[in-house]
């Protein structure tokens, strides 16, 4: 099936991330000179101001902290798979991010892997699946990916 491409309104940055999501699970900016780790990745520090930004690995553990599911999209690609879940993680260093969620019935403070993945756009997307689901290769993490409709099947 050829669907539609996602939208891309990323940037350098997010292409950054999208580029070191083969190798390992999430790859996030942590500022050199005082430690903060940075989410969504941008030019200078929000802690510091500093522009001694470096993509690391992170820690891939994360907290469901809420999520919705969409049952009406302005984007056509996203219509073809509602309804979609979209959820709020709570990850490294106390950041916040909103993720695609592979499953709907899942309650605040559950465990979850979370990892970065580029989709069909090559923007590079934070997915969430639970944590009995294993995310240790690139082809673990392309399968969770294609399963949910990001990618084509190959």
């Amino acid at each position: 099936m050829n669907k539609q491409i996602p939208p891309s309104r990323g940037t350098a940055h997010g292409a950054a991330s999208a580029e070191g999501s083969a190798a390992i699970a999430l790859s996030l900016q942590r500022c050199a000179e005082c430690g903060a780790w940075q989410y969504p990745s941008r030019e200078l520090c929000s802690n510091c101001l500093s522009d001694k930004l470096l993509w690391q690995a992170a820690d891939p553990r994360s907290i469901y902290l809420a999520g919705v599911l969409l049952q009406h999209s302005l984007e056509d690609y996203f219509l073809q798979d509602l309804p979609w879940h979209i959820a709020a993680v709570r990850l490294t260093g106390e950041l916040t991010a909103i993720s695609h969620c592979a499953g709907t019935d899942i309650d605040p403070g559950t465990e979850l892997w979370t990892f970065s993945h580029p989709d069909l756009s090559g923007a590079g997307v934070l997915i969430s699946v639970p944590r009995s689901t294993p995310i240790e290769t690139a082809e673990q993490r392309s399968a969770i990916v294609r399963e949910m409709g990001l990618l084509e099947d190959s």
